[in-house]
């Protein structure tokens, strides 16, 4: 009986030990653990409301300056590091057909 106890102990008591030691240590695995990557949503949500407010303001005359083309540019790179959806891409696509000026 104590011998099963043991054994018990032992196999509860690593791998909790081990979830502790990473939690404390190892930040990102407490970020995974803790649904910090949740936030990801967040942020492509945003990406993607700036993105369809800046194509929207310029949809009419299809064309933009320069300057606001290179941040559209970078919003979008952002979104498709998160892994942004193809809604996004299709806007993109038609911006790049847009007359930019300088």
């Amino acid at each position: 009986m104590l011998q099963t106890l043991q054994i018990i102990s032992l196999v509860v008591g690593i791998p909790s030990t081990a979830i502790v030691l990473l939690t404390s240590v190892c930040k990102p695995f407490r970020a995974w653990l803790f649904g910090r990557y949740r936030g990801q949503e967040t942020d492509r949500c945003l990406l993607r409301d700036r993105i369809t407010e800046i194509y929207y303001k310029h949809y009419q005359e299809r064309r933009m300056r320069l300057y606001e083309y290179e941040d559209l540019e970078k919003l979008y790179m952002q979104y498709k590091k998160l892994k942004g959806n193809s809604f996004v891409d299709k806007i993109w696509n038609e911006v790049q057909t847009w007359t930019i000026d300088e």
